[in-house]
């Protein structure tokens, strides 16, 4: 079973390491199937990494407009390299990761459609399977060390 440190990501720890078996023998698709997980829309239309970079940038720069700069010391970067330094800057940020892996989900893949009713691990949980599984991030350490 994969760790992530907190124990309050095991729904999500479980979910994707479902994923990543049954992608085995059923690819990426089959595997979402096989754990119940119904995907819709346009799976394939990808946004690439300088166009989320820059999307999570003006988010960033938005946000400490809106809420003022009082808790961040560090500026925001004015590029990244890899969809993992997104990962693990936003995780220095204080971000959870039941709310980066859905943001920069939907950032890459924006026409992919799951249902509403997922729960919170199992949306994380497929997120950090469906970014792995494209190769988006490099490997599973970008969702280590995240708080809860």
């Amino acid at each position: 079973m994969s760790d992530w440190g907190s124990c309050q990501y095991e729904g999500a720890v479980k979910v994707f390491d479902q994923l990543r078996g049954a992608e085995q023998s059923s690819g990426r698709m089959g595997a979402c199937q096989r754990v119940g997980i119904k995907v819709g829309g346009n799976p394939a239309n990808q946004n690439s990494l300088l166009r989320v970079s820059n999307q999570v940038i003006d988010d960033e720069k938005q946000a400490r407009h809106d809420y003022g700069e009082l808790t961040h010391d560090e500026p925001v970067p004015e590029s990244f390299e890899s969809f993992d330094e997104i990962f693990e800057w936003l995780r220095d940020e204080a971000w959870d990761l039941w709310s980066t892996a859905p943001y920069l989900g939907q950032l890459v893949f924006p026409d992919l459609e799951l249902p509403e009713d997922l729960g919170e691990n199992p949306l994380t949980g497929f997120w950090c399977f469906w970014l792995l599984s494209n190769h988006v991030v490099s490997s599973e350490d970008c969702f280590i060390g995240f708080s809860t």
